[in-house]
């Protein structure tokens, strides 16, 4: 999807995404699945219309399990799902920097 950011972003999106898909409850059994970018993909490359071809993990959890009545994922109508971008290959000096919305 294009942004209002991708002027300083870097292309082709290269970094491991990790999701979390919180266990609201005391059993903390949480979702967690990762997948890398392949950088080939025009997915993960800089928008060239309003949306790239969605791309990521299809069967992360299924909708059966949120669906269902005291699911441990949905509390009072919320979810909350952890999103963690893996920037291991970027030097921790320039981190703040990649990060910073100001280029």
């Amino acid at each position: 999807m294009r942004g209002e950011y991708d002027a300083i972003l870097e292309f082709p999106f290269k970094f491991k995404v990790t999701f979390c898909l919180i266990d609201q409850t005391s059993q903390q059994r949480h979702i967690i699945d990762s997948f890398r970018p392949d950088v080939k993909s025009s997915s993960f490359q800089r928008p060239q219309s309003d949306m790239n071809t969605a791309s990521g993990i299809p069967k992360f959890v299924p909708l059966t399990i949120i669906q269902q009545d005291d699911n441990p994922y949905v509390r009072d109508d919320t979810m909350f799902i952890k999103v963690i971008v893996d920037f291991g290959d970027i030097p921790k000096l320039l981190l703040p920097y990649t990060l910073s919305l100001n280029p």
